[in-house]
């Protein structure tokens, strides 16, 4: 008897072709037995339920009993554990236990073997221990899938063996010969094996004639060694019918026996080959293959006979218009264009026409973006993939609470945690924010990173006393009332005590840390009495890791949180849309044989849709081959079909973006073959690329009256601007006048990060109190002491911020290395040095158009020589500005403390001649310590007094109601950064190049 095979046309909506079959008594003859009676598979669970929406459809809607239909699909094992028999079968693990056991096996072979690198770094670097054990995980799962004797592995690996590669084997062997071993001592297998034994027996069934019914497997290709064994008992049963998916069944024979595995007939070719089928006796149920699919086989034709387009297409012009109609290429500018012409089109959809919709594609975040731009219209769509469990609810939570753990209890990571949206102790939403906001801003802001929360309490007491004796603490934290203080400490008290368990970094059983996780979680954000699905679903999952803790290692929290972290990811929560909703969201493997009116295939960008081939981190493409594992190109052919799938729905849509985060993006290959294709049939491509939506999509966002936004030129009163000014912010005025505008008159003092910021200003700050602390002291200690006594004040200086990386790493060796050139230097500036002071602050007052104003400065060194004379020293610790920019005025900072030294305004020196300013560098560069003198080819004092008039005439025209203060008038750098640049709106008149 020969095999009953069938094919539909790839135009032809599958699934209700087969149905009106189904109704009609395929495959039998005998249209007397029970409908009932027969069984269908499908590949998954939705063409399942889509198959029993279209017989019901199809019968007129009328009461009765449907086939029993099941999926075959690699995701539905529970599924086919109802329909197939048992037969002694081991039961399968669990997909996260497996994961977990080939974790407990890695880790037990690091611990034996500790002398390699790989175990050093499984055992020592949580992250990559369990990205190995996912990698093994996916090994093993397609070794049992494809059938392959995970014994033979050694044999493809050469016999003198580096020492690297032999601990790659020992790794194997945990997963060939231990996992195995460690399974069946709780009578278990793995769940692809189960998967293939199940489906085995349900062969061995249907081929000893002890199915009941007819049976028809339906939109399978067959490419696991199982599933083909079953479709073949199904073929040759007398009562069975093998239906395939868009068999090509006018491609050439030559293109045929060329085909790659990159090609969409690949898996259809290699199933008929292995059973000696040829393809004239697959019969078509249906209509004939059309126009589309005769030009996908044209398009996706083997490179090898591929000569043959000009030949082939050079008279199919109006053949390959016709295949066009109805057919729209979209090429956007970018990703989030893609996104919106695609939404745009689902809503043409919805309001003109009838029938579903679908955006087909592999690219989550094109589906995240898609479904924001519908909600612009208020329209829902229906997303296969649903919504990640980490994303909602408690599980985010968790999630942020595990993140804050291996993050070692950083700021960031406190706050990300309190400020989310469930975490609310127990109180008020309202009231709990207050707390978080005083907490954050007393203990955090501006101080230096602590990574833990011990001492939190204290330190919150220690700030709050600080704060209340210095007037140049931040507004915010001066304005914080006693009920905003005792908040703040009463949520950090609240949060040490429900974590200090957590930061107990000992080994532990996965149950364990699940339950201490679990008490966390119910004290910050105690349970109401209703339980929202997302929360049931944790619940579930928290659960079977607590029941399967047993195959997981027993580890540190911050390591086993990768294992809890990935069981949550792996769920999803699907919202319950009507049968009738007419917009999903499909992948690849959910699109297959749904009936959709308009198909919209997104996302084709090569490396997306096809995804580029990955042989994986174990075996190269011989080991494959001498194992007869399938080559990952295979997958370019299951998708290449999928892609001809889609493209042959009434009305197609294929859409890519010319760039991809800011780079150029290659559209697929499918869309340049296409291309290629239709040119050479005479037809202009750019005929085929549709404009009109992507132009209609941005009129949408196109103001109707818009004006550029101008650099900003605020007067304020002449009453209300600064009269007061210190010489480091005449700097500003000179370069950025909206800056004085900002902090003087406005009041606005930028909030501090979290931490000190590790920037320039903090280094800088460092640096000058260790020579300080370096000059005061100097005059006690002999001057072979003066180079230790510089160390041991920059130890000081440094020693609070140690624990930062950066300053550890390389601030200090800096410092180090300026320290000895900078006592060296510092010999030199002494010698004719009586006396130094340090860190002196000094003042004048002087008219300006009727107003008096107050010019002050805080030098960072004036030496004072033996000839009475004053030179003025300030350390840059940054790059040091030029003679020229000292004497335009753009730096005038030494020129002015030399303006109040020369008027005396250092009051506590008895001399007021300045011999000489300079700039000393002691950033630690390798420029080394480097003296910019003004001296040296300058009268200072004349330098000082045209500074003065300078500045007088600066301020002269700020007493005008007319002079504005205006952003960056005069930067330094183009790409300077103000702590004001949002509120001028910098990014916006920028943009537009507006002049000043």
């Amino acid at each position: 008897m020969g095999f009953s095979l069938y094919s539909i046309a790839a135009e032809e909506t599958f699934l209700r072709v087969l149905a009106r079959a189904v109704l009609n008594g395929f495959p039998v003859a005998d249209t007397g037995i029970a409908l009932s009676r027969w069984t269908v598979l499908l590949p998954n669970r939705r063409s399942a339920r889509a198959l029993q929406s279209i017989l019901l459809e199809e019968s007129g809607a009328r009461a009765m009993l449907l086939p029993r239909i099941r999926p075959i699909g690699d995701l539905d094992e529970e599924l086919l554990d109802d329909s197939l028999p048992q037969n002694g079968v081991f039961d399968g693990i669990a997909k996260t236990d497996q994961l977990h056991a080939i974790l407990l096996l890695l880790t037990r072979w690091a611990e034996a073997n500790p002398a390699a690198q790989l175990a050093q770094d499984v055992l020592h670097a949580g992250s990559q221990a369990f990205a190995l054990a996912l990698s093994l995980q996916q090994l093993v799962n397609q070794f049992e899938t494809e059938d392959v004797e995970v014994e033979t592995l050694k044999d493809v690996y050469d016999l003198d063996l580096a020492g690297h590669r032999q601990n790659i084997l020992d790794l194997l062997k945990v997963v060939t010969a231990e996992l195995p071993a460690l399974l069946a001592k709780d009578n278990l297998i793995g769940p692809a094996a189960r998967r293939n034994l199940m489906i085995r027996l349900e062969a061995t069934r249907v081929a000893e004639r002890k199915h009941k019914g007819p049976i028809i497997a339906a939109g399978s290709t067959g490419t696991n060694p199982a599933t083909r064994d079953l479709l073949k008992a199904i073929a040759l049963d007398p009562m069975g019918a093998v239906v395939l998916p868009g068999l090509d069944l006018a491609l050439d024979a030559a293109a045929w026996s060329a085909i790659t595995p990159e090609h969409p007939q690949f898996a259809l070719r290699t199933l008929l080959s292995q059973w000696s089928v040829d393809r004239s006796a697959v019969a078509e149920l249906g209509a004939a293959q059309g126009r589309r699919m005769w030009l996908m086989g044209q398009t996706m034709r083997p490179a090898e006979v591929a000569d043959q387009w000009s030949s082939s297409l050079a008279s199919a012009t109006d053949q390959v218009r016709q295949a066009l109609h109805d057919v729209a290429l979209i090429e956007a500018r970018d990703r989030q264009e893609e996104a919106d012409v695609i939404a745009l089109r689902l809503r043409q959809h919805v309001a003109t026409a009838e029938g579903k919709a679908a955006l087909i594609t592999p690219d989550r975040d094109l589906a995240i973006r898609v479904k924001a731009s519908l909600k612009r219209w208020n329209i829902e769509i229906d997303d296969s993939a649903g919504e990640r469990l980490t994303h909602t609810g408690h599980a985010a939570l968790l999630v942020l609470l595990l993140s804050m753990v291996e993050d070692s209890f950083s700021a960031s990571s406190i706050f990300s945690l309190l400020y989310h949206n469930d975490c609310n102790f127990g109180i008020s939403r309202g009231e709990h924010l207050e707390r978080v906001r005083s907490l954050e801003l007393a203990g955090f802001r501006g101080l230096p990173e602590a990574h833990g929360l011990d001492g939190l309490v204290g330190r919150l007491q220690a700030r709050r006393e600080t704060v209340a004796s210095d007037p140049y603490a931040h507004p915010l934290l001066r304005g914080l009332t006693d009920e905003q203080w005792s908040g703040a400490a009463r949520l950090g008290a609240q949060l040490v005590s429900i974590t200090a368990h957590l930061a107990d970094q000992g080994p532990r059983s996965l149950a364990e840390h699940v339950d201490r996780l679990g008490h966390a979680l119910d004290a910050l954000s105690p349970a109401g009495e209703l339980i929202s699905p997302a929360d049931q679903l944790l619940l579930d999952v928290l659960e079977g890791l607590r029941v399967g803790s047993a195959w997981h290692p027993v580890l540190p929290l911050d390591r086993a949180q990768h294992s809890i972290v990935q069981a949550l990811a792996r769920e999803t929560l699907r919202p319950v849309f009507n049968d009738d909703h007419r917009l999903a969201i499909l992948g690849l493997a959910e699109a297959r044989l749904i009936d959709v009116e308009l198909a919209i295939l997104g996302g084709l960008t090569e490396g997306s849709w096809p995804e580029r081939p990955d042989a994986g981190p174990w075996l190269n493409r011989p080991m494959r081959d001498g194992l007869k594992l399938q080559q990952p190109e295979r997958e370019i052919g299951v998708t290449a079909h999928d892609f001809v799938q889609g493209f042959c729905h009434p009305f197609v849509m294929l859409t890519w973006p010319r760039r991809l985060g800011g780079a150029p993006a290659a559209p697929s290959r499918w869309v340049l073959r296409l291309k290629a294709v239709i040119e050479a049939a005479g037809v202009d491509p750019k005929s085929v690329v549709d404009m009109s939506l992507p132009v209609l999509m941005r009129r949408l966002d196109e103001p109707l009256d818009f004006v550029p936004l101008r650099r900003p030129r605020v007067t304020p009163p002449v009453a209300a601007r600064p009269t007061r000014f210190s010489v480091t912010r005449i700097e500003k005025l000179v370069r950025d006048s909206y800056w004085v505008y900002a902090r003087g008159i406005l009041k606005l003092v930028p909030l501090e990060g979290f931490g000190e910021d590790v920037d320039a200003a903090l280094r800088g700050q460092l640096i000058h109190a260790a020579l300080h602390d370096w000059t005061t002291s100097l005059p006690q200690v002999p001057e072979s002491e003066s180079l230790n006594l510089l160390l041991a004040k920059g130890g000081e200086a440094f020693q609070p911020y140690m624990g930062l990386p950066e300053v550890a790493t390389f601030w200090w060796p800096r410092f180090q290395r300026m320290a000895m050139q900078f006592v060296e230097t510092d010999r030199m500036l002494r010698s004719a040095t009586a006396q130094s002071v340090t860190e002196i602050g000094g003042s004048i007052a002087f008219d300006v158009a009727g107003a008096e104003h107050v010019l002050i400065a805080r030098a960072d060194r004036i030496d004072i020589e033996q000839d009475g004379t004053l030179r003025l020293v300030d350390y840059k610790s940054g790059a040091v500005p030029s003679i020229n920019q000292i004497k335009s005025g753009f730096a005038p900072q030494l020129t002015l403390e030399a303006a109040i030294a020369l008027r005396g305004g250092f009051r506590n020196l008895a001399s007021h001649d300045v011999k000489d300013v300079m700039y000393v560098s002691v950033g630690g560069t390798a420029k080394g310590v480097e003296i910019t003198s003004l001296a040296a080819k300058n009268d200072v004092a004349a330098e000082a007094a045209r500074a003065f008039a300078g500045l007088v005439a600066l301020l002269e025209a700020f007493q005008h109601p007319a002079t504005a203060y205006i952003p960056r008038h005069n930067p330094k750098f183009e790409d300077d950064v103000s702590d004001y640049d949002l509120l001028s709106r910098k990014l916006e008149w920028q943009l537009e190049g507006t002049a000043l």
